[in-house]
């Protein structure tokens, strides 16, 4: 299963007609149904098996641990870095990690500092941040101990919800664009600018975003200034 998503990204990235990417998933979602095996597959589908080529130049290098429940614990994620030597470790999500609040973000910092691992952290939002139009760093759980370790905290909202109305109100061809945007916010960048919004466009039909986005146009929407 983790490979068939690995699979789909490349199936995204590649250039093949619609058709032929519809056809791929189709014959992807055989695979993780148990309908076809992976050699049934990538024999009757020739974008499949480019995408196959390219993926299993990497996926060796990736092991996924404990999707079945919470991790036993922050001593955890030392020991995914030691035994796999990884340069990347990716932890969905923080409060998945067994421990008191705020540890488990100080902790991978603690890792990162130790091991020159890169540390990428998931977080959830508390309930004022789900009621919110618009999500902020102060909405994250554990949120005075993440933007005090993090190196860059980005946070993630749909364009349609944040962007002004200004915009929209009176042009829902332009509306209709904004549902398939995600606005990526950099709110701590500790090398570099903070404050940008940049945006990109949803495309999980292939478990992705589409990796050619660029800087938001429009007014965005602020919880403290900005109210419509």
């Amino acid at each position: 299963r983790d490979r068939a998503h690995l699979l789909l990204i490349e199936l995204g990235q590649a250039a093949h007609s619609a058709v032929e990417t519809v056809n791929a998933r189709h014959a992807v979602d055989d695979l993780v149904a148990g309908r076809r095996t992976w050699a049934e597959m990538l024999r009757c589908d020739l974008a499949l098996s480019e995408a196959a080529d390219r993926m299993f130049e990497y996926s060796g290098n990736i092991a996924v641990l404990d999707r079945n429940g919470r991790s036993k614990g922050i001593q955890a994620l030392d020991q995914a870095v030691q035994d796999h030597g990884a340069d990347i470790l990716v932890v969905d999500h923080l409060q998945k990690v067994a421990h008191r609040p705020g540890r488990t973000a100080i902790h991978c910092k603690e890792l990162a500092v130790a091991t020159k691992a890169t540390v990428i952290a998931a977080t959830v939002v508390t309930d004022v941040g789900i009621g919110s139009r618009r999500l902020r760093p102060e909405h994250l759980v554990d949120a005075a101990a993440i933007t005090h370790e993090s190196d860059i905290e980005i946070v993630l909202n749909d364009k349609l919800q944040v962007v002004s109305r200004t915009h929209s109100a009176f042009d829902s061809v332009r509306a209709e664009t904004f549902r398939s945007k995600v606005i990526f916010t950099i709110e701590k960048n500790r090398r570099g600018l903070s404050g940008v919004d940049l945006e990109f466009e949803r495309d999980f039909a292939h478990r992705r975003f589409k990796p050619s986005g660029g800087f938001v146009a429009e007014r965005l929407v602020d919880n403290v200034s900005v109210h419509e």
